[in-house]
């Protein structure tokens, strides 16, 4: 019997609005962002968009709802990195992507209504 892979993408889409084009050179840890990728479509938190020639990011399709408005608002609070690496090695290592950035296309920056109740 294979293990199925949840994705909990749907359960953002009511949320994520205003798409707007932008460069990789714009966009700052912390921005939740869409782009297709080997043609598919991703919508991502960043946390560092260019690191060696990688996109560092949290995959939307990897963490419910109220893990993704917990990471958001607790991460406006905290030192960056340190946030980052306690959070990632304690439980959202499974949701941590890299992207080759020569391989983004389409970059849209979104906003993200995780203050809307449920």
């Amino acid at each position: 019997m294979t293990k199925e892979k949840v994705s909990f993408l749907n359960e953002h889409i009511p949320y994520i609005n205003d798409p707007v084009f932008v460069e990789l050179k714009n966009i700052v840890p912390s921005d939740i962002v869409q782009f297709s990728y080997h043609g598919d479509l991703k919508t991502v938190l960043v946390l560092n968009p260019r690191w060696h020639d990688k996109m560092h990011a949290l995959s939307f399709r990897a963490m419910p709802r109220n893990e993704i408005k917990e990471f958001i608002t607790e991460s406006r609070t905290a030192d960056q990195l340190k946030f980052y690496h306690r959070k990632l090695e304690h439980n959202r290592r499974h949701a941590y992507r890299t992207y080759n950035v020569k391989d983004i296309l389409f970059l849209r920056r979104v906003k993200y209504d995780y203050i809307l109740s449920y």
